[in-house]
């Protein structure tokens, strides 16, 4: 278990700053990435596992972004988020203290959708899209 206060700070969500390619997106209010493989393990004599095999990986993730952000992106894809040119994805961790910056980068991503819409009461349009992705850097 931690001891309280060790280092001071713990990373948060106003401590992100998101890039798709050289352009900073102000409307993310959220964003989810993963990178899962299938492992299983391989018997032979016994009741124990004698070794493991790996399957592929899958990367997957989404974004929730205001309307007007959605609506920036739709025109460079004419119309539809489907039909953007792949783009890597820069999070960078960035807290009060500088030297601990980390930063993420999500390799040749694309939309998989390209949704729109809200409801009566709404005073924001924030849409959830999801997006595929191949290729992880940390620096």
């Amino acid at each position: 278990m931690a001891k309280p206060l060790i280092n001071g700070f713990e990373y948060s969500f106003a401590d992100i700053q998101v890039k798709i390619g050289a352009a900073e997106i102000y409307g993310i209010t959220e964003l989810n990435y993963d990178i899962e493989q299938a492992k299983e393990n391989i018997y032979g004599a016994g009741e124990n596992p004698v070794s493991r095999g790996r399957g592929t990986k899958q990367f997957t993730a989404s974004m929730t972004l205001l309307g007007s952000e959605i609506e920036i992106l739709r025109r460079l894809g004419g119309g539809d988020l489907t039909n953007l040119a792949a783009f890597d994805l820069q999070v960078s961790y960035t807290p009060p203290d500088v030297t601990k910056l980390t930063t993420h980068i999500l390799q040749n991503c694309e939309f998989t959708q390209s949704p729109a819409g809200g409801a009566t009461g709404d005073t924001s349009l924030p849409q959830t899209i999801n997006f595929v992705w191949a290729g992880f850097t940390q620096i």
